[in-house]
């Protein structure tokens, strides 16, 4: 969940060619950070031993078919049912938001409220793999301060509301509650590291 986006090679690559080089580290720290504490996040659960049953007669073909038909249906109409309704109200977010906020928004100046706000949204938007880099590239080029852009550049990719939830309802909402605070925490520390720090200043 946090490895596949955070460290594909396509996106690292991107990372670093679109980045000067301490933001792309900052990019490939954050989630290096996140999977050595995830020990710490996630705790282990008891050990439930279950059975196998074996069924002495094996069912015709058809049937069996019929059966792993039903069941892929029902699963895909249930993720559909669970995912849409967030994808879409993602998008008319970020289209509303792409809309009202005037330009002058983006040259705001940097604040730790500011800074920990966009951690708190960059860990919980649902953001396809490597538009994440995408569209922290934009900002980027559009003028947005650089902490703000290193806190989406280092939050967007881990975890978001979809993978919470789930990981919620399988384990418990504690465990994703920590998960969710450590990824808006290290956002957070990357934004204040670019805050203090005179060199990315624009």
């Amino acid at each position: 969940m946090i490895s596949s986006p955070s460290f594909n090679p396509v996106v690292v690559a991107m990372a670093f060619v679109l980045f000067p080089p301490p933001l792309a580290m900052m990019r490939v720290a954050v989630p290096v950070l996140l999977l050595a504490a995830l020990p710490l996040l996630v705790r282990e659960n008891g050990l439930v031993v279950r059975r196998i049953k074996v069924f002495d007669e094996e069912k015709a073909l058809v049937p069996r078919l019929i059966a792993f038909c039903r069941t892929y249906v029902r699963n895909l109409l249930r993720l559909t049912w669970l995912t849409l309704p967030w994808m879409l109200l993602a998008a008319l977010v970020g289209a509303l938001a792409a809309e009202t906020i005037p330009a002058y928004g983006t040259h705001l100046p940097v604040s730790v409220a500011g800074i920990v706000g966009v951690a708190i949204l960059g860990t919980l938007l649902p953001m396809p793999m490597a538009l994440d880099v995408a569209l922290a590239y934009v900002l980027y080029r559009a003028g947005v301060p650089v902490p703000y852009v290193a806190v989406l550049l280092c939050t967007l990719g881990p975890v978001s509301v979809y993978s919470l939830s789930a990981l919620g309802k399988q384990l418990d909402w504690r465990t994703s509650l920590r998960l969710g605070g450590a990824v808006a925490l290290l956002g957070s520390v990357a934004g204040f590291l670019l805050m203090v720090s005179p060199i990315f200043s624009r």
